[in-house]
């Protein structure tokens, strides 16, 4: 009933066709339901032929299931080409599954060439950077302290420089730490690279108390702005946040005390949104004819489906920084090939980063094309692109 105008395309006899591929290859029917755009869009016997490749490599079923709608828009020969490039470059199967969906829609074949080869450098320097992340995800690099020789040596290898590597692999999306991350390696020797992560026992141990009065400061400052009552709830939220997201920052802003407490406390802020008040409003959303668009939200009709959504978009103009620009191009993307559906999710794995990060950047993303006069206010509420 949720998707009866998505049926309608489809054929039945395509249809009946396709759920025996997925019934054979054991696809659960909970799966099957929350994506039946497969059944639109896919046909038999490719998905029948990319499933087989997929269980040659001995990639799970539930990979498989959490990747199904994408998979069946999928090349077969594309996917092979993929894979082929991991398995030559010794990338295992559970890295290979881990980031499937990134694989599949956030790098093309030849940027995936360029991952692993370090003369094929991409003209773009933002593109190289995404590039020289993704390699040290893909070949387990990533998460870990780094000493300057060896952050050297990466830099070397890829052809960028140490102040672009760390603003746009270290810090980013958080670029205000850049000058206070290079500080830090070049004091010390040693930088971490990586996403959220615990805090080390050490530290914890030594700044226990303090750490209890932060997340009591938090608390209260979430209360004051949402309403929510229960403090106690807010609190252990918030000290759960800081234990095990904020390792990260405690890394790297040592020598920064003052300036390390205030970004845990804005860091468990933001994480505290979607943990306690599940608000994730997203910039680009489908509006069918019988809905009303939540209000703040920016509907996309179906004739931007079509490959014209980016022409509405004007990147330099809202004055996107990188990971703006990043997560803008992969909303658009996901948006014109129908994966609305937990679309900050998507794009984290994409990416690499914490979903609540990409919430966070969609929120900067919605407040500049607003300001940028990219759109516009209706009188119904809401917004909606101008022309």
């Amino acid at each position: 009933e949720n998707c009866l105008s998505v049926l309608a395309f489809g054929k039945a006899k395509e249809i009946e066709e396709i759920l025996q591929v997925l019934e054979e290859h054991k696809i659960s029917k909970e799966t099957i339901e929350n994506c039946l755009s497969v059944l639109t869009y896919g046909k038999a016997q490719k998905i029948e032929e990319i499933l087989k490749l997929l269980e040659e490599y001995e990639i799970s079923k539930e990979t498989i299931e959490n990747c199904l709608s994408v998979l069946a828009r999928g090349k077969v020969k594309e996917i092979e080409e993929k894979l082929k490039i991991l398995e030559k470059n010794s990338i295992n199967k559970e890295v290979i599954e881990t980031q499937l969906y990134m694989l599949l829609l956030g790098t093309t074949t030849k940027e995936l060439i360029q991952v692993f080869d370090d003369e094929e450098i991409p003209k773009e320097k933002n593109k190289q950077l995404r590039n020289v992340k993704k390699y040290l995800i893909l070949k387990q690099m990533y998460n870990r302290f780094y000493t300057k020789e060896e952050i050297e040596e990466i830099c070397t290898k890829k052809h960028i420089d140490i102040e672009d590597f760390i603003r746009e692999i270290v810090c980013y999306p958080h670029y205000e730490f850049t000058q206070m991350y290079t500080n830090h390696l070049m004091n010390t020797g040693i930088l971490y690279i990586g996403g959220s992560t615990q805090i080390d026992n050490n530290y914890l141990e030594e700044h226990e108390k303090e750490l209890i009065e932060l997340s009591k400061k938090v608390a209260l400052s979430f209360r004051k702005k949402t309403g929510y009552s229960d403090i106690q709830e807010l609190q252990s939220r918030a000290l759960e946040v800081i234990v095990t997201k904020c390792g990260n920052l405690v890394n790297n802003l040592t020598l920064y005390p003052n300036i390390l407490k205030g970004s845990m406390f804005t860091k468990t802020i933001k994480y505290l949104i979607p943990m306690i008040t599940s608000q994730q409003d997203i910039s680009l959303t489908t509006v069918d004819k019988d809905e009303i668009s939540k209000q703040r939200d920016i509907g996309i009709n179906e004739e931007y489906y079509e490959g014209n959504l980016d022409e509405k978009i004007d990147t330099e103009k809202a004055g996107f920084n990188n990971a703006e620009t990043e997560v803008m191009e992969y909303m658009v993307k996901l948006t014109e090939e129908g994966e609305i559906n937990a679309i900050y999710e998507k794009i984290a794995k994409i990416i690499g980063i914490d979903e609540e990060e990409v919430i966070d950047i969609v929120q900067n993303i919605r407040q500049k094309m607003i300001q940028k006069g990219i759109v516009k206010m209706k009188e119904t509420g809401g917004y909606e692109f101008n022309d």
